[in-house]
């Protein structure tokens, strides 16, 4: 059986993982979800993480575990879990970008997003007063993050996305062809997705080959509105 460390994106907590930790328990497989600093349950200032911070909290959440790790990241995380495998690649047995960020050596999120053709996130960010952290009106929710996902199932979202730092949007990760990239990558792509579009998510891929390359015709919640065909593919990568 394998072991999953699954990472939130931005705004998000590791409860959004919900419907899919269930589905990897029941196939008999170990699974991590934790909260990134600032996000979810987790007691730290929103404002005061950064890119190192999330990547330190996912080589602690690899090395917890109690074996190789099948590490999952989503949108955002895409950045903290390219960094991490550069730390621990010894600890991760394969890389899954869920409609995530998929870096090359030296980049940020916003260096990768200023890419993208239909850049819809950095217009509707909301800053603070200081400029630290962003939020999403609510307004905006469905149509960049949940335009799939039931109404219910949204709105129980909503209550518990929370504010993002800017910090590890401008973090650069480092990555080098020994750790990294020895490491086998998958990409889950969303092909509806109101927040990272399918355009820049090819982009990606095309300079950056994956051992395989799933399509789901999904919003950027595939956990959400296509929970089942997303653990399928999670199982499938276990089972390679």
């Amino acid at each position: 059986m394998a072991h999953f460390v699954l990472i939130h994106g931005a705004w998000h907590g590791a409860w959004c993982w919900e419907e899919i930790v269930p589905r990897l328990e029941a196939a008999g497989h170990g699974v991590a979800a934790p909260d990134l600093p600032g996000h979810g349950a987790d007691p730290a200032d929103p404002a005061a993480a950064t890119l190192d911070a999330y990547a330190a909290r996912i080589v602690a959440a690899l090395e917890a575990a109690p074996e190789r790790s099948i590490l999952v990241g989503h949108s955002m995380a895409g950045m903290p879990i390219s960094e991490a495998a550069e730390r621990a690649p010894e600890r991760v047995e394969a890389l899954v970008y869920v409609a995530a960020f998929l870096p090359q050596d030296g980049e940020s999120l916003m260096a990768i997003e200023a890419h993208n053709p239909r850049s819809t996130i950095p217009p509707a960010s909301v800053p603070s007063p200081d400029e630290r952290t962003l939020t999403i009106p609510a307004e905006k929710h469905r149509e960049l993050f949940f335009a799939q996902v039931p109404a219910g199932t949204m709105a129980r979202a909503q209550e518990r996305l929370g504010p993002q730092a800017v910090a590890p949007f401008l973090g650069e990760v480092r990555l080098t062809p020994a750790r990294f990239g020895a490491i086998p990558r998958h990409y889950v792509a969303c092909t509806e997705d109101g927040a990272i579009s399918i355009e820049l998510q090819r982009r990606m891929i095309e300079r950056d080959p994956m051992a395989r390359v799933h399509e789901l015709p999904s919003d950027h919640s595939p956990f959400y509105s296509h929970p089942e065909a997303l653990a399928a593919i999670l199982l499938e990568v276990a089972g390679a």
